[in-house]
């Protein structure tokens, strides 16, 4: 099978080193299994990789987006322009290659290739745009770009040949959202191999030391973590909280995350060492060394981040939300905390740093369910049938798309005055920073008159 693996997101330890981990490891897992697989990828630079067939190029997104759609749409200006810039700049040399089929973590990445060029899709979803828009912006952007964004990911989700989900949770999401019929879903599992003697972490440490390794987004729950910072560290002088990974500015800001984050903490700022994203071997080590590895999320689609943590036989510490929840078993490989609070975290991580002997039971059992729940010849063989299942099914007819989320994001850009307001201010923000033309003088039609 000939395999061609899509991804508008491959900024490599730039931004989520993890992202590019779980990338590599289908495309080499597939490729000693018998199928030619190459990367075509979006990304921050151009590269070719000949040994890992990863072909990137680097987006043009200025061509695509202005201020006006950034301020009115600005997420779905961001997921489309960059779905659109990876098919735009991969296209000849994707249907040059004339795969069997094409595999993408992304709906609107694959859409292009199964609408435009009717190539057989397999979807491996991970966490639609629609939920990570509705954690990480709690409500403060506008209604017509998360029914904008919703409604174009709803049809890309109908055009996939198949759509395999990382856990029941996520597949009642997607169905409930999509209306996919049950035939075009399956389940898939990742491969990760537990990790024996991961180097000795050579950073600082501790005592406590809590880990939190990731992007730093409101999805992902870093600011519960940083909320419950000033409890723990007064009842543990000397911990260590170590953040590895990127905070991107959030569309419309021109703060990082983190930035707020530590300006929230003040003085409590020198109990946490802030670090870039870190590759694989590097987060083993960190993992291995803390006592506590947290992943405080709001949601979970695909729990990778975790599963790589608990490769190394980390104490995790995660919300008992989506996938986590249904897959890891609390009090035994890993201990769950009510989402969105720090009083919940602050009181599991205080509990479990006076229990080493806990400690080491999850620790033991997390190493477990690695072996057991991801090992690499069960998840290969999920993504080969997944890839099979999109084959036979690229002769089906999708089904229609639903217009529900289209009429919701007009009604709402009709009916709302904030709009206006939006793209004036962003026309201001434009002109004040050099970026947009100087407005023409306003003639009024009576001056004209004779």
């Amino acid at each position: 099978m000939k395999v061609a693996f899509i991804t508008s997101y491959y900024e490599g330890d730039q931004l989520d080193a993890v992202t590019t981990s779980f990338f590599k490891h289908v495309v080499s897992d597939l490729k000693k299994a018998g199928h030619e697989t190459v990367v075509f990828a979006l990304g921050d630079r151009d590269f070719d990789d000949l040994d890992a067939n990863v072909f990137c190029r680097k987006g043009e997104l200025e061509r695509y987006n202005n201020l006006h759609s950034l301020a009115c749409a600005p997420v779905f200006s961001w997921v489309f322009s960059r779905a659109y810039e990876t098919y735009r700049a991969h296209r000849d040399d994707v249907i040059g290659y004339a795969p069997d089929v094409v595999l993408c973590v992304k709906a609107i990445d694959g859409m292009f290739w199964s609408c435009f060029e009717k190539l057989p899709v397999a979807l491996m979803s991970v966490t639609p745009q629609f939920e990570i828009m509705r954690e990480n912006f709690d409500g403060n952007f506008n209604m017509f770009d998360t029914n904008l964004v919703t409604a174009v990911e709803t049809a890309a989700l109908r055009s996939m040949s198949a759509i395999g989900c990382p856990s029941e949770i996520m597949r009642s999401v997607i169905v409930d959202a999509a209306d996919i019929p049950e035939e075009r879903i399956d389940l898939y599992r990742t491969a990760i191999e537990p990790i024996d003697r991961p180097q000795p972490w050579s950073g600082k440490t501790g005592t406590p030391h809590i880990v939190y390794v990731g992007t730093q987004e409101r999805y992902k729950g870093i600011d519960v973590l940083v909320n419950a910072i000033p409890s723990l560290v007064k009842k543990f002088p000397q911990a260590l909280f170590t953040v590895a990974g990127e905070s991107p500015p959030l569309f419309g800001e021109t703060v990082s995350y983190r930035d707020k984050l530590r300006a929230q903490l003040g003085e409590l700022d020198n109990y946490v060492e802030w670090l870039p994203a870190l590759d694989a071997e590097q987060r083993a080590s960190l993992h291995a060394a803390a006592d506590i590895s947290v992943f405080p999320f709001r949601y979970c689609g695909c729990m990778y981040h975790v599963a790589e943590a608990m490769s190394v036989g980390a104490v995790v510490v995660c919300s008992g939300v989506g996938t986590l929840q249904e897959c890891l078993e609390d009090g035994v490989n890993s201990v769950h905390v009510a989402p969105d609070n720090d009083l919940s975290l602050a009181g599991a991580i205080s509990d479990l740093v006076n229990d080493k002997a806990h400690r080491d039971e999850i620790s033991k059992a997390a190493k477990d369910y690695v072996r057991t729940r991801h090992a690499k010849e069960d998840a290969v063989s999920d993504v080969v049938r997944l890839c099979d299942k999109a084959i036979s099914n690229a002769k089906i007819p999708t089904p229609e798309t639903s217009l529900r989320y289209w009429i919701a994001a007009l009604e709402d850009y009709c009916a709302q005055p904030y709009l206006p307001e939006l793209l004036d201010a962003a026309y201001a923000k434009g002109f004040a920073a050099g970026v947009a033309s100087v407005p023409a003088p306003k003639r009024s039609f009576f001056s004209l008159k004779p």
